[in-house]
């Protein structure tokens, strides 16, 4: 996209058959490329800047491997907008995730908090009401400290805006897919049983894990309008830079025409 930019801007300048220096020149480039990038930058700010975490898991687990009816809870965190986070919960138990709950809160451990005693309160609830007793064995189960505890933060791979701008959006999925699988190893130190129990909790929480992809998809399909805004501000900024160079021209003429 830079070197495109660069090559609109050469030819806007080329076609004024102005007089203007190799410095000068490189200075206008730069700037109606960085005019360009900021735009770019702009309508991609949901974007996180690379090593910034787009989501957090936390995962308890009750029992071991080897036990029967193991139980574990899956926090997802992830901004909702500047002001609230969402907070999805996954409860699982004996293979499989048995109930979900989505809720907003303020940002701040003890709100995220308060968020996983209410959804745990509201288990209790339904399973008082609807007889459910997988629930009962489950809120039973998750009495005691958890036998593990683990967490992460997945965050914004390095490459993956000059991937997407470059290669596309199939490419920017797989460098996604990469970053979070190996987050996730590293997370469950490799434990393949407690990857599959975030990775079941998060397809039944609305598919949350597969959230950041489908965005970059989405951006992906808008890239082309993005990138023709951007070309249409560097244009308009080249001719505003290059307007002082048209005007001493001008008088140059002028004066040139009275002296005959």
């Amino acid at each position: 996209m830079k070197e495109e930019i660069k090559r609109l801007a050469c030819n806007i300048i080329d076609k004024t058959g102005l007089e203007i220096s190799e410095s000068n020149r490189l200075d206008i480039i730069e700037k109606a490329v960085n005019t360009a990038m900021d735009h770019i930058a702009t309508r991609l700010v949901e974007i996180p800047l690379p090593g910034l975490p787009y989501l957090k898991v936390k995962l308890c687990v009750w029992g071991e491997p080897a036990h029967a009816r193991r139980s574990a809870l899956v926090v997802f965190v992830r901004k909702e907008n500047l002001r609230t986070l969402k907070v999805q919960v996954g409860a699982w138990f004996d293979g499989r995730v048995i109930y979900t709950d989505t809720i907003i809160c303020p940002p701040g451990d003890e709100h995220i908090k308060a968020v996983i005693r209410e959804s745990i309160r509201a288990m209790r609830s339904l399973a008082l009401l609807e007889d459910k007793q997988n629930f009962e064995d489950y809120l039973l189960s998750v009495k005691a400290e958890p036998t593990l505890s683990l967490k992460a933060d997945f965050v914004t791979p390095t490459n993956l805006l000059e991937v997407l701008i470059n290669k596309g959006a199939n490419d920017a999925v797989n460098v996604i897919r990469e970053s979070e699988y190996s987050t996730l190893c590293d997370m469950c130190k490799s434990q393949l049983d407690l990857v599959h129990i975030i990775v079941d909790a998060g397809k039944a929480c609305d598919g949350v894990m597969a959230e950041f992809a489908g965005k970059m998809v989405r951006i992906a399909n808008e890239l082309p309008m993005i990138e023709q805004e951007a070309k249409s501000y560097a244009t308009n900024h080249v001719t505003e830079l290059l307007a002082p160079y048209r005007l001493e021209s001008d008088q140059r003429k002028m004066i040139s025409w009275g002296s005959w």
